[in-house]
């Protein structure tokens, strides 16, 4: 079973949940965790790694103007991306389509691979595979794809997946073949304004989710959803979470309310 802990919105305690819920499991069932926050995967830091390995360097494909220029000026027309100037082309700015490649009759622009990612597995008491993605580069959804395959080899139970933030196509690469999504949300308009989008993408997937309230009693608030379980507000989990102590191993108010939401869980296995 795959299951995905994403949020619409950064910070509410999706990567602290996550964690916890991974070495619930871990307990009952053979899982393999992942971490497809690639853009700031910090799954990892919550445990001691063992036996770190790099996986897969990823690529994505830039383009060069060669020698056989003749700077007829096609290649400036076609590019939607504005990345070429002086018949030079801006890798901060190329997006890799190719289509100044396919326009030039001269031969004169090259692919060149350009490294943007990267795939790392290692061992905090079961398996662990999370990427990271180079800074200022794109394809985030690439990476996550190449995440999940690298977790099939393990067969696993239970894959349990710490997703992105937000919306936009690092989302959509996690939760695509996910059997459960886990919504989590904050007691904030704001919290529940992203809630309610990522809500409405899921439901375009058609991807069946839960929603769980974190913080709860921070703020009050109606909620336009059902909520599945709530995670109360405690002061301790920022020190906690510094100490690199999961919140499920913990003496605070929130850690039986965490192993009440893994129980509710498993009636979903």
């Amino acid at each position: 079973m795959k299951i995905a802990v994403i949020s619409g919105k950064g910070g509410v305690g999706k990567s602290s949940i996550s964690t916890s819920l991974a070495k619930l499991f871990s307990k009952e069932f053979s899982i393999v965790a992942l971490d497809c926050d690639v853009d700031a995967p910090n799954f990892n830091l919550m445990f001691d790694v063992k036996d770190k390995k790099l996986l897969e360097v990823i690529y994505r494909e830039l383009y060069k103007i060669n020698e056989n220029c003749v700077k007829c000026g096609k290649c400036l027309d076609i590019c939607q991306f504005d990345a070429i100037e002086d018949f030079k082309i801006n890798p901060i700015l190329c997006e890799g389509c190719g289509a100044c490649e396919l326009i030039c009759e001269f031969n004169a622009i090259e692919p060149v691979k350009h490294e943007s990612g990267y795939i790392y597995e290692g061992f905090i008491g079961f398996p662990l595979i999370w990427g990271e993605l180079e800074i200022g580069e794109s394809g985030s959804g690439k990476i996550i794809e190449h995440i999940k395959r690298h977790a099939k080899k393990y067969k696993a139970e239970i894959e349990l997946i710490d997703g992105p933030p937000g919306v936009g196509c690092p989302l959509i690469s996690t939760v695509k073949d996910v059997d459960l999504a886990l919504c989590i949300v904050e007691p904030t308009k704001s919290s529940v304004n992203d809630c309610l989008r990522l809500i409405e993408t899921l439901n375009f997937f058609d991807v069946e989710y839960l929603v769980v309230e974190n913080k709860k009693g921070m703020n009050a608030i109606n909620y336009p959803f059902k909520i599945f379980h709530s995670i109360p507000f405690d002061f301790d989990v920022p020190k906690l979470i510094a100490n690199k102590i999961l919140l499920c191993d913990s003496n605070s108010r929130v850690s039986e309310a965490i192993k009440e939401l893994y129980e509710k869980l498993k009636e979903f296995i």
